[in-house]
Parts: structure tokens; sequence; C-alpha cells
């Protein structure tokens, strides 16, 4: 199992794209945990309909501002599974990403897995794809190593 872990502070905008974007995820044995840090917008209401519809999904509020990182960490506080996937509301993923992850994690016996991703830039017209990695790193490695190994090529790498 997974433990999808979303951090969600007004995100009404993108939080059902990205919910979707989960939820038709080929691997499905997912356990998806929503953190409200205290939205003013919608947010709240789109998790609370989505989880009456799909048992998978749980959420919970913040009852203090706790910005992403301390959301993520009430999140953990609620995992269950073998696996966690850090997912931000306004991510979306291709639908076979996360049995992809499961797949390489299995296959190498790896205890993370880090990946390139896209950034959609709706500033821009037509919401353009922009090559990106986690927004700092961009090809570093393509193969499986140590992690102090990886740490090593994260920080000469870095912009």
């Amino acid at each position: 199992m997974i433990s999808v872990i979303i951090p969600v502070y007004n995100l009404g905008k993108y939080l059902r794209a990205s919910l979707d974007s989960i939820l038709q995820q080929t691997y499905t044995d997912l356990q998806i945990i929503c953190v409200d840090d205290q939205s003013h917008d919608d947010s709240l209401h789109i998790l609370r309909e989505y989880a009456a519809k799909d048992k998978r999904i749980q959420v919970y509020i913040s009852t203090v501002k706790r910005h992403c990182g301390g959301a993520r960490n009430l999140g953990l506080m609620h995992a269950k599974g073998e696996y966690i996937y850090f997912f931000d509301g306004d991510d979306l993923l291709e639908p076979t990403a996360l049995e992809t992850l499961v797949q390489t994690a299995q296959t190498n016996n790896l205890d993370i897995v880090y990946f390139n991703s896209d950034l959609l830039n709706e500033l821009k017209p037509g919401c353009q794809r922009i090559k990106n990695a986690f927004y700092y790193f961009d090809n570093i490695s393509d193969s499986v190593c140590s992690g102090q190994t990886y740490f090593c090529t994260l920080m000469q790498h870095r912009k």
C-alpha cells in the first residue's frame, strides 16, 4: 500500500484535477490522506465531497496553521502504507506513475525513488509544459545509487 499525503491550503482551483489524477492511478492500493491546513476557499468542501465518494480518502483538518511541512507531518501520523508519497494539491500524475514507482522500488530494493517532473505554468499562454525536476534539479541520474552518492550529486547540480 502507498500512503499518499496531500497538504491542502486554498487549492480549490486545482484540487479536483489533482484528486482525479490520484484516483485514476493504475496502482489502486492507496490510502489518500488529505490535510486541510485551515483553507479559506472551497478546498475542505471538495475534500469532503471526494471522501464521501471514495473510502480510500481520509480528511484531517489542522486545528492550527501548520504550513506544508507540518501538514505532511500530521499526515504521516496517520500513514499505514509500506510506501509514502508526498503529493501537493495542485500536482497531477500520469495514470501509471505510482505503479511505476512501486515497481522500481521493489525491483531495485530502494528506500527512496526520485524522479523528474514537468511544471505547468498557468501564467504563460497555453499553460505550457516546462521541463523541471522538483524545480531545482534536472537530469541528475537515471541509475540506482547509494543515498550518500545521490546527495553529493544533488549538491553538485544544485541551481
